[in-house]
């Protein structure tokens, strides 16, 4: 079974807007597949999906991006392989092969890893340039101000009734404290692949419109 997770290239639909779009995932080399037990092994610290976008104009012309984080692992049920939904602050184990006995068998150390903290930040397509940068619990939800997501030139040329297209990357870290019988308890940082929303920006007659590419 293969699927696209932190890796998932998504088409949802937004309320208000007839268009799909896609939320589009980075070509950061962190595509997942769950096809074997090789991948189970390759999947020890999990993987991620967005789910629940959306994207609203606030009062002020900012805009507001929430979404969920939809943590998976990757398991072997009865003959099949499949990602299943797991809650990124609840406890697991993996285990690391240690050495092999007299009849070559491994000996392995099991490890409990403990989520002490899920990390998102938002930065502009391009620039880099960081826009949210935040401990979160599950859910992100963050406001954009159009002059830190526009250029000069792109805000010049919003107002002047023009489309403007934009874009900004969603990356996660999750910091993990790891426990086993035969090692010291240590601190595990993890930085995940990333995902890009592409928006459009218009004003019409005074009022903002945006949406999703």
């Amino acid at each position: 079974m293969k699927i696209l997770i932190i890796f998932l290239t998504a088409l949802l639909s937004i309320a208000g807007f007839a268009d799909s779009f896609k939320v589009v995932k980075i070509l950061d080399g962190t595509v997942r597949d769950c096809k074997s037990q090789a991948d189970v092994s390759n999947d020890t610290f999990q993987s991620y999906s967005l789910k629940t976008i959306a994207l609203n104009r606030n009062n002020d012309d900012s805009i507001n991006v929430s979404f969920n984080i939809n943590m998976k692992s990757c398991k072997k049920i009865g003959n099949q392989f499949t990602f299943v939904d797991v809650n990124p602050f609840e406890d697991f184990t993996y285990n690391v092969t240690l050495d092999f006995d007299d009849n070559n068998q491994p000996i392995f150390n099991t490890v409990t890893a403990q989520t002490t903290e899920l990390r998102g930040s938002i930065h502009q397509d391009g620039s880099y340039k960081l826009l949210f940068n935040s401990a979160i619990k599950g859910g992100v939800n963050f406001n954009l101000n159009l002059e830190d997501l526009l250029t000069n030139d792109e805000l010049y040329s919003l107002n002047n009734g023009n489309k403007v297209r934009a874009s900004f990357d969603f990356n996660l870290q999750r910091k993990l404290l790891l426990n086993s019988p035969h090692s010291e308890q240590h601190q595990h940082s993890i930085t995940y692949g990333g995902f890009r929303f592409n928006v459009l920006l218009k004003k019409r007659n005074g009022e903002m419109l945006v949406k999703f590419l």
